[in-house]
């Protein structure tokens, strides 16, 4: 299963790759992006629980997300119908985290809407400069409204890292957890040694897993978006 490769996307613009290695019972992770004209628009989903349920609450996100960008509804309104439609269906409370938005090619700047998920990490000058500042909402899903979109301005060479929280809780029962100073010590040196982010992301996914002793107990999902400059630049 570390064998999976990462869906990849690159373009003069942006690069951008990502992957899903799921655990052994159904855990709930999707990510997914789209390339238009202007922008790169992208998510990453994690849906409360196991089993079939929140497979179901993450694909209902998933496609209410999808369904938002098509119709190029804002952000902000996006998380509402995202979350009005997990109620629809559970009217008990379940919900997912995620984190989505988009990039404009022309400009750089990253806008997204943090629903109870990690922030980012930001990587400028092939260094991990941390977490980028983020206002976060409410998860999918628990009646929020009006969420933040948070913003920054990529440059040139800028990469911006999403992830679940499988990538930094995964371990052995009972033993250390991988933690996010090792992932981002990892990132950084993936990042160091010029490593495309299709394999910047095999790799990471790939430590998680050996440090899982090759059994998760959380699906592990992680992108890896790469800003080249604007267009005809």
């Amino acid at each position: 299963r570390c064998t999976l490769p990462p869906v990849a996307l690159l373009t003069p613009s942006v690069a951008v790759a990502g992957l899903l290695l799921p655990a052994y019972e159904v855990a709930g992770d999707s990510f997914d992006y789209a390339l238009n004209e202007d922008r790169l628009e992208v998510a990453i989903i994690d849906s409360v629980g196991h089993e079939l349920e929140s497979s179901v609450i993450s694909h209902l996100v998933y496609g209410s997300l999808r369904n938002s960008r098509r119709n190029r509804i804002e952000l902000a309104e996006a998380y509402a119908r995202a979350g009005a439609a997990v109620a629809r269906v559970f009217p008990d409370i379940r919900f997912a985290t995620a984190a989505f938005g988009h990039l404009d090619l022309g400009s750089g700047s990253f806008r997204w809407v943090s629903a109870g998920h990690p922030p980012p990490l930001l990587v400028r000058g092939g260094k991990v400069t941390g977490e980028a500042p983020t206002k976060p909402a409410l998860p999918i899903g628990l009646g929020g409204t009006d969420p933040t979109v948070n913003e920054v301005a990529l440059e040139r060479g800028d990469h911006v890292f999403l992830y679940t929280d499988g990538a930094t809780e995964g371990g052995e029962p009972g033993g250390p957890r991988f933690g996010l100073d090792r992932l981002v010590d990892l990132l950084g040196r993936s990042l160091l040694d010029g490593l495309p982010p299709a394999e910047t992301v095999r790799r990471l996914v790939q430590a998680v897993f050996a440090h899982s002793a090759y059994r998760l107990q959380d699906d592990t999902t992680m992108m890896l978006i790469e800003y080249r400059g604007a267009p005809g630049d």
